[in-house]
């Protein structure tokens, strides 16, 4: 109709189309993510996800308990996983960069915008701040970081010192940290998160004076 606005139209929720599984699934997950960056967080209800995807409500319970799981599962179809890479650079500060590359890489995929909303929607809703830390910071650090050990124990670099959960745990933090002010880690800050805190903490833990036994 010409008498339409190009605003009016794109407002009106998209037409339900007979979709099943993986199909309907990424619509509903495309719409997810399309409503928190463009209307918000408080925006972002099962009625709204379920009109932009052209879909119904009880559709969307039946896969996602809330509103919270579901933008969750969003933002890991959007942004999943990262490959770690398991390389020999020839010495541990080059395998240490090399394990943060990839997951830098993750987050600056986020555009600016969305990590706004994002950090937001965390800030007011404490369900998905224990979804995001615990489920979109699943990265299993502990193979690859002790495969990066293990060489560099061989090379003379370390002293062998077994590593515990929260030092796995922390290049992740950290990176997240860095990524919180809503820009891309540049590679400087990679090297420097290597440099400045994690080459002292592995000398810390490999030197002859910690004998101190540490809880996992």
């Amino acid at each position: 109709m010409t008498g339409q606005t190009a605003q009016e139209n794109t407002a009106k929720p998209a037409v339900r189309t007979r979709r099943r599984g993986a199909a309907l699934e990424a619509a509903i997950l495309s719409a997810t993510w399309d409503v928190l960056v463009e209307d918000g967080y408080e925006h972002l209800t099962m009625d709204a996800v379920a009109a932009r995807a052209g879909t119904s409500k009880p559709v969307l319970y039946r896969r996602w308990s809330s509103r919270a799981e579901l933008l969750l599962a969003a933002v890991l179809d959007k942004f999943p996983t990262p490959a770690i890479p398991d390389q020999d650079h020839g010495d541990l500060r080059a395998d240490l960069i090399a394990l943060l590359q990839p997951l830098a890489d993750r987050f600056a995929a986020v555009p600016p915008e969305s990590v706004g909303q994002l950090n937001a929607a965390m800030a007011n809703d404490a369900e998905l701040t224990q979804l995001i830390y615990t489920r979109v910071g699943q990265v299993d650090l502990r193979s690859p970081l002790e495969r990066i050990l293990q060489r560099a124990t061989l090379r003379g670099d370390y002293g062998g010192a077994p590593v515990t959960a929260r030092v796995v745990a922390l290049p992740l933090a950290l990176l997240r940290a860095e990524s919180l002010r809503g820009l891309p880690v540049p590679g400087e800050a990679i090297v420097r998160i290597v440099e400045d805190i994690l080459l002292p903490l592995f000398n810390g833990l490999s030197s002859p004076a910690n004998t101190r036994h540490t809880a996992p």
